[in-house]
């Protein structure tokens, strides 16, 4: 034990003494050495807050005990029937709750919170704006969040959205928005319940001075965005009120008083993930309105106003009269900003522009928006700093933006070759995205193929895509959603069906098939049998797109033999499948079946010299035909013709009789439609008419040159 020595525990206690009373002790001058401060100086700061701090804490829990005693002998004084001595108490209430320490003994006593709660319904007197007032103020402490909620003060509160007293309608929405803020959603589902969101969208135009819209208006456009956001029936109930031309009314006088802007774009950036919320803002000039809040200094709104234009843009292209061409050109200077989310915003709203719109994808091109999406995409595809977020949008975009359809007319306009050419340098970059969803997300890799597949169009960047190794990842793309189709254990990854990943790359390699080399290159990854499987799928843009593929990789010597021993192994159910397809509501799809079928029974019968099963298949073929345009008109289909279907490469039907100059005549008038129809049909049905050798040549040419049409065979 250490041995006691009182002098040591005087100086000890000297020194604590020093700390904590620093006014009691005579200075005897420093005890340091030089010019560094002592131990004591060191500890005098902090030991000194230590001590005011347990000194609050002390009063703080004093406060609190002698309020929640106090409360008990309140309660009857509030609820006294002399309206005086009610007032006189509600006073002291309120002047209680004003105070940290003694409204957490209020908030803590449920008896007096339903005491007052009760006092608001009665209004007996002249202290319910005091006593609402006491309750916002009691809403502070998490405690009195639950209490209130527990005394069943919201319905109250609602009912006092409507007085005509300003200060009461503040305080009761003041307590609502504290409430819902903290409790979430049980407090959100009462409001709702009790008619809060009808009651808070009347309030937006009520009318005031200038001077009390400054706080009033932003903390009701906030309660609006806090019950909206994740329900749909409070969006509509707005829209239904008018609360949606209310808020952008807001945006159209009140740039200047930001935080009223801000809470309004936050609730517009809400209600516009709804369908009629969209065209409401659009028609109501909320195009114009947000684009002008892109240039605010503050980030927050620029960003929410951007946001919201987002998810708007899907439905203008909807809206009559609407003109986003001032929209497209703001963000296409978006996208070079250096605030990531900027650019995610601006990809977005630039894809949905560009979806089946061809005056948006012409005016898109025209601006330069082609290049500087491709910019983006080659940014944020880097193997450091891949951003699927951004990718994604962005080749979405490119993808609309270079295939052509056509305007209303059915004209083609020369900007989807101009895209496709300024794409060109993208072709690594798009080719290294399809590894799979390890680096890019399912939907990425959809885009990515439906956008290749475009470009593919173009023999040179066809080549390019071959020095890229394109085909092989193609194939493995392939190999593994038909894997996953025919197995059935994740057909659906990412909201992406693999049938649609299945169908996009077969389309891509029906496209690199139209040149010899790639079409060794596939037949040399076996991928044939595994394509053929997908044949017996019941999806029609499945089964084109295989039927397209088969029909190109059918040129070739090689893949008729492939296609031959395939047929002939046990079960093989190629032929039917093929015949099936001649049935098919696509005009492509009997296209490609028909001359796959006419090849390969063309093969076999130069093979096998089987010529009766050859006869049989086309006189199936006929039959097929003569279903659907009626047993009438049989004799119109010569067998000989059926074989000049669609010699060596040529994937479209006639679409004429050759007359005898060598011109194409039209068979059917502009109504007739298809060239199959049912046997009650009106109008003439065509025949394939004979033709010469000479003037089939011209005919086969015709067709060579109508199958670069890139519209041809694609929905």
């Amino acid at each position: 034990m250490a041995e006691y020595d009182p002098e040591k525990i005087a100086k000890r206690l000297g020194r604590i003494e020093a700390i904590f009373f620093p006014d009691s002790i005579e200075d005897d001058g420093p005890r340091s050495i030089g010019d560094e401060p002592s131990c004591v100086e060191k500890l005098a700061l902090p030991s000194f807050e230590l001590r005011e701090a347990l000194l609050e804490l002390i009063f703080f829990q004093d406060d609190a005990l002698v309020s929640a005693t106090a409360v008990n002998d309140l309660i009857p004084l509030l609820t006294s029937s002399n309206k005086t001595t009610a007032e006189r108490a509600c006073d002291v209430l309120f002047k209680m709750s004003q105070k940290p320490a003694e409204r957490a003994g209020l908030a803590q006593h449920q008896p007096l919170i339903e005491a007052i709660t009760k006092e608001i319904k009665a209004n007996r007197h002249g202290g319910q704006a005091k006593l609402l007032a006491t309750l916002a103020n009691i809403a502070k402490c998490p405690a009195g969040q639950e209490g209130l909620f527990k005394a069943h003060t919201i319905p109250e509160l609602v009912g006092m959205l409507r007085n005509n007293d300003l200060r009461i309608v503040s305080y009761a929405l003041n307590t609502l928005y504290t409430l819902m803020r903290h409790l979430g959603r049980p407090a959100k589902q009462a409001v709702r319940i009790c008619g809060g969101a009808e009651r808070i969208v009347e309030l937006i135009d009520r009318e005031m001075s200038e001077h009390q819209k400054v706080p009033f208006q932003p903390m009701v456009l906030d309660s609006l965005h806090i019950l909206a956001f994740h329900s749909m029936e409070t969006k509509g109930i707005i829209l239904s009120m008018g609360g949606t031309e209310k808020a952008l009314d807001i945006l159209r006088y009140s740039q200047k008083a930001e935080k009223t802007a801000l809470t309004a774009l936050k609730l517009l950036k809400v209600l516009s993930v709804e369908d009629q919320n969209k065209e409401t803002i659009i028609e109501h000039g909320g195009i114009e309105i947000l684009i002008d809040y892109l240039t605010h200094p503050r980030s927050n709104i620029s960003m929410d106003a951007l946001w919201t234009l987002r998810n708007i843009s899907d439905q203008i292209n909807q809206v009559e009269n609407a003109d986003p061409s001032k929209l497209m050109e703001v963000c296409i200077k978006k996208l070079s900003s250096h605030d990531l989310n900027h650019v995610i915003s601006a990809a977005g709203i630039l894809s949905n522009l560009t979806c089946n719109d061809y005056i948006n994808k012409t005016t898109f091109v025209e601006l330069g928006g082609v290049q500087a999406m491709t910019r983006v995409v080659q940014r944020a595809s880097s193997k450091d700093g891949f951003r699927d977020d951004v990718v994604e949008p962005a080749i979405t975009a490119l993808r609309h933006v270079t295939r052509d359809r056509g305007d209303e007319s059915g004209e083609l306009g020369s900007w989807a070759e101009k895209a496709r050419k300024q794409c060109q340098t993208l072709i690594p970059t798009v080719t290294q995205l399809l590894t799979g969803p390890q680096s890019a997300s399912w939907p990425t890799v959809k885009a990515t193929i439906g956008f290749i597949r475009n470009l593919c169009h173009d023999k040179r960047q066809r080549e390019l895509f071959m020095n890229q190794d394109l085909i092989s990842k193609l194939v493995q793309l392939l190999t593994s959603a038909e894997q996953e189709i025919v197995t059935g254990s994740d057909i659906i990854s990412e909201g992406i069906d693999m049938i649609d990943i299945a169908e996009g790359c077969c389309g891509a390699l029906q496209l690199m098939a139209r040149d010899s080399d790639p079409r060794k290159r596939i037949r040399g990854d076996n991928i044939l049998p595994g394509v053929i499987v997908l044949l017996q799928l019941d999806h029609s843009n499945l089964q084109r797109s295989v039927a397209g593929f088969l029909c190109e990789m059918s040129a070739d010597r090689g893949t008729r033999e492939i296609l031959y021993k395939l047929n002939l192994e046990e079960g093989s159910s190629l032929k039917e499948d093929l015949l099936t397809l001649l049935q098919a509501e696509s005009e492509a799809t009997v296209t490609y079946a028909a001359i796959t079928l006419v090849r390969l029974t063309s093969y076999i019968k130069d093979k096998d010299s089987q010529s009766i099963e050859i006869d049989k298949v086309r006189e199936q073929m006929v039959h097929i035909i003569a279903n659907r345009v009626g047993d009438d008109q049989l004799d119109n289909y010569a067998p000989d013709e059926l074989s000049r279907f669609g010699y060596d490469s040529t994937l479209k039907r006639p679409t004429g009789t050759m007359t005898t100059d060598g011109t194409m005549r039209s068979i059917y008038s502009a109504t007739s439609g298809s060239v199959f129809r049912g046997s009650n049909a009106q109008s003439p049905v065509p025949s394939l008419s004979q033709m010469s050798n000479a003037n089939y040549s011209v005919y086969e040419q015709e067709q060579m040159t109508s199958r670069d049409q890139p519209d041809f065979g694609f929905v």
